[in-house]
């Protein structure tokens, strides 16, 4: 054996022995709590001395059984279903969903998506769309390299242009809305993502045509807007899609496994074993309506613990709340904040003509936009080791605050770029001047406020928070 000794027990298996090999590795490895560094599991599969009698070991008062004992030294439940019963209807599984609810366990189920389904989707609603947009985008650019036929296309361009922004605005504010309203998001979800993705292959089909114009611009940050905002808006349209996607499979991964822990009530679970039987029964009478809750709030939420019980009580929609790949996500929000913050770089950097108090409070907009996506992901790991809520509801406010801090000021400069491109098409001489005020505003003082309010709720959690 590699470790005769043994290891200190970090996750306990919760199964039911009705799965494969092959399902059972693949459910433990999709629902491992990866940002915890944890490394060794108790599976009686495994621990226990299977090929000899082990009526000995069970013998005992279920709180001394060899299942009791590893749960206790673990810190994690992992629940496992499978496709052939429904886990709770096992006694032995009963009991370690009661223990882990008496010892304040973080009980957690796999809702990580395959890879493959992963790699699908993103080919489909994203790749694809890229693709062909930067095809068509390249031959319209081809087909402007003669002047006299860039002249006649200059509307058609910036109205396109014009339309991706838009409606990549609109179709995000419909999302919100929706939200707000309490709308059932699945029956939403697929126009939000089809509006994205057909946004995405409208912003990739203009890119190369929109850069087929070079006005002379008389101001530094007029040339980064030039380039910068076509390029935003595809990135803008492409991780909103990354993040429908991600939300959308964990979302049926979850009610995929969570369908295969149906059951009735605790109280119809059997055991093979009449003594063992009547042993659990006996430890676990009067809590048999407490292990029902925790087994619909590990249904809906994907995890339970006591924030999340008393939240499902509370009549809070929790679903997905207790589990997330928070690796994707939080890449995601990292991404959008550092966008963020090179616009505000962008700005600071051209901010010639400003006043100086201006040019400070752009720099406090690059540094603390800059700070959000570099402690982000630190900061998620940390929460979640106070409970899985806590790190998925951080993420989510960090995401919808990056984007909201990387939208308004885009969008807010985006008309008076057009209006700007098309004074100097027709050969309109401009000063050179400091950005517009609403713009400056947006920049020096909305995405700032942004940055530190998002940070302290999603610091604060959805217990506090609620609260507040």
């Amino acid at each position: 054996m590699k470790h005769p000794h043994g290891l200190l027990c970090q996750v306990f298996i919760s199964h039911a022995w009705a799965e494969g090999i092959f399902e059972l590795d693949d459910l433990v490895r999709r629902g491992w709590p990866r940002l915890q560094f944890l490394h060794s599991l108790y599976c009686c599969l495994l621990a226990n001395p299977q090929n000899s009698d082990i009526s000995a070991l069970l013998n005992v008062p279920p709180m001394e059984s060899p299942f009791a004992k590893a749960m206790q030294a673990a810190s994690h439940v992992l629940v496992i279903p499978n496709k052939s019963i429904g886990i709770y209807t096992r006694l032995w599984c009963v009991y370690e969903a009661y223990l882990g609810t008496r010892w304040n366990k973080t009980c957690i189920m796999p809702a990580r998506p395959h890879t493959a389904t992963q790699c699908g989707t993103i080919t489909r609603t994203a790749v694809a769309p890229i693709a062909a947009g930067l095809l068509l985008g390249l031959l319209w650019w081809a087909l402007l390299s003669r002047e006299e036929v860039r002249d006649g296309f200059f509307l058609m361009v910036t109205t396109t242009m014009l339309a991706c922004a838009s409606g990549t605005g609109l179709c995000f504010l419909a999302s919100i809305i929706l939200k707000l309203c309490g709308c059932e998001w699945q029956r939403h979800y697929r126009s939000v993502r089809m509006g994205h993705a057909l946004l995405l292959f409208l912003c990739t089909v203009s890119l190369f045509p929109w850069l087929r114009f070079k006005p002379t611009f008389s101001h530094a940050f007029d040339h980064f807007q030039h380039y910068f905002l076509p390029i935003v808006l595809c990135l803008f349209n492409l991780l909103r899609v990354a993040q429908l996607n991600q939300h959308q499979l964990e979302l049926k991964e979850l009610s995929r496994q969570a369908s295969h822990l149906e059951c009735t009530t605790v109280a119809d679970a059997t055991c093979s074993d009449p003594l063992d039987e009547q042993r659990i029964r006996a430890a676990i009478l009067g809590f048999e309506d407490d292990i029902d809750i925790t087994i619909r709030v590990l249904m809906q939420a994907g995890a339970y613990n006591d924030w999340l019980r008393s939240a499902y009580e509370a009549g809070v929609d929790i679903r997905g709340f207790g589990t997330s790949d928070l690796i994707v996500k939080t890449s995601l929000a990292a991404s959008m904040w550092a966008l963020a913050a090179l616009h505000s770089l962008g700005l600071r950097s051209c901010a010639g003509p400003c006043r100086s108090t201006d040019k400070a409070w752009m720099d406090v907009s690059v540094g603390l936009c800059a700070a959000v996506a570099i402690i982000l992901p630190a900061t998620a790991f940390v929460l979640e080791r106070y409970g899985p809520e806590r790190a998925v509801f951080a993420v989510r406010v960090w995401t919808m605050s990056a984007m909201i801090a990387l939208g308004a000021p885009v969008f807010v400069g985006i008309e008076d770029h057009l209006s700007l491109v098309t004074a100097l098409h027709h050969s309109t001489q401009l000063p050179e001047e400091c950005p517009a005020p609403l713009l400056r505003s947006m920049v020096m003082w909305f995405r700032p406020a942004t940055a530190l309010l998002a940070t302290g709720v999603a610091v604060l959690g959805p217990a506090k928070a609620c609260r507040v």
